[in-house]
């Protein structure tokens, strides 16, 4: 049974007219994304916020929560480099961001912390 469950939060009406809704977003720092202070570890900033839609004004706002971003880290990498997230997404009511450079999906736990989930290799398997 596929969970549709959308890991951050249902989307919710404030008013009448909008409707908001929990998000977030993950940093591809490239080769910035090596830690600075733990040797063989990489990192990307994950921050949550949230986005509200006025049907009527069709007017799209955000607002991001005060708090800093999460440093998420992994010792995963492919020729010094790792941790490249490019986008986020939902699964299976799972939240997964792609690292484009190891090819590794990671899980986002609740906690902030990533487990790798699938590697997806390229070329032709040889």
């Amino acid at each position: 049974q596929y969970n549709t469950t959308y890991p951050l939060t249902a989307p919710f009406v404030s008013t009448g007219e909008i409707v908001t809704f929990r998000i977030g977003i993950a940093s591809d720092l490239d080769r910035d994304s090596k830690s600075k202070s733990k040797p063989n570890e990489f990192i990307s900033y994950y921050k949550k916020g949230y986005l509200s839609y006025n049907k009527l004004k069709q007017h799209v706002n955000v607002k991001w929560d005060p708090q800093p971003p999460v440093i998420l880290s992994s010792s995963y990498s492919q020729k010094g480099r790792g941790m490249e997230l490019s986008e986020l997404i939902v699964y299976d009511g799972r939240l997964l961001s792609f690292d484009d450079r190891t090819g590794m999906i990671y899980e986002i736990l609740n906690n902030n912390k990533v487990i790798p989930w699938v590697v997806l290799a390229d070329g032709n398997g040889h």
